[in-house]
């Protein structure tokens, strides 16, 4: 049974794998895949032929024989909005099947059978992109570095993806599936993840970013400087500013929204401007050298309502 029932007119690619049991006596090539509402007959019907079924998906790869790799079978249809189910398996006579002989690989020689294994079955709008998710901020523990982990991508079953991490390590392969998570570094993460739909190859982008979050205080220039409230609505409050410090608030993309310079002593930022959602608040002292371990600049997140 699909988990849901296709939708009429619309084109879907279907994708599954087999792979020839070693107790085959046969290798064939007639495999396909089967829509309809479920009035098959599989039970009765399982081990005849069933030449008035025309599957909508079949094998166009040849004979499969391999018994150590998975095979895909993968191709186009339309449907037309009655297909609840998905029956896979050869439909033709022994007459019309193209077949060769193999030797078993185990006992019992197969009884004259060709037997496949199924796995990794999807069946997908033909137009689907792949999809790396939004782009999204994580915290990073100020006392331990730890940072937290993020899911990249959608919860979708069956999608035939792979994720690489391009930035900051080198890129290399993480992952396989439609989503993920993943264990940024701090600062600025970038992923891809691509995706091949009966040929046709789509990728996508998406940036974590891990700042210290999940605060309301940091260091700067040796003093602890006072964030809150977080989140907020209107205002930012900012004390305990030892020094002059500039400031920015820019989005998770990175682009600027607002800057200025706070004075010492007690500060308020005017967020009313901002829509709501998730900025990356940086201070920066313009005085001092970050000597004796203090910092020049910081970051953190911070959550307009």
């Amino acid at each position: 049974r699909l988990y849901k029932p296709l939708i009429a007119g619309t084109s879907y690619c279907v994708t599954f794998w087999v792979n020839l049991c070693d107790v085959s006596a046969y290798a064939i090539s007639n495999i396909g895949a089967y829509f309809d509402n479920g009035m098959i007959d599989t039970n009765t019907g399982c081990g005849v032929p069933l030449p008035q079924y025309m599957p909508q998906v079949v094998n166009t790869t040849g004979i499969i024989s391999d018994t150590q790799h998975w095979v895909k079978v993968e191709g186009n249809f339309v449907a037309n909005g009655t297909e609840k189910f998905i029956t896979i398996g050869n439909f033709n006579s022994i007459a019309n099947t193209t077949k060769v002989a193999v030797p078993p690989l185990s006992g019992g020689g197969g009884e004259g059978v060709a037997a496949y294994l199924i796995d990794d079955v999807s069946v997908i709008e033909s137009d689907t992109h792949a999809n790396a998710g939004n782009d999204t901020v994580v915290s990073v523990s100020h006392t331990t570095g730890v940072v937290d982990s993020a899911f990249v991508g959608l919860h979708e079953l069956g999608w035939d993806c792979t994720w690489q991490q391009i930035y900051p390590a080198p890129t290399m392969v993480i992952g396989h599936g439609a989503g993920m998570w993943v264990h940024p570094h701090p600062g600025t993460n970038v992923y891809v993840v691509s995706m091949t739909l009966c040929g046709i190859t789509t990728t996508d982008t998406v940036r974590v970013y891990a700042w210290g979050a999940g605060i309301n205080s940091i260091s700067l220039n040796g003093g602890k400087v006072k964030i809150y409230p977080t989140p907020t609505k209107e205002e930012l409050h900012i004390d305990n500013v030892k020094a002059m410090v500039s400031y920015r608030i820019m989005d998770i993309v990175g682009s600027e929204k607002l800057k200025g310079i706070l004075p010492k002593s007690e500060n308020t930022i005017d967020i009313k401007a901002l829509a709501s959602g998730v900025y990356i608040l940086e201070l920066k002292s313009n005085d001092g050298d970050g000597s004796a371990g203090s910092p020049t600049k910081e970051m953190i997140k911070m959550v307009k309502e």
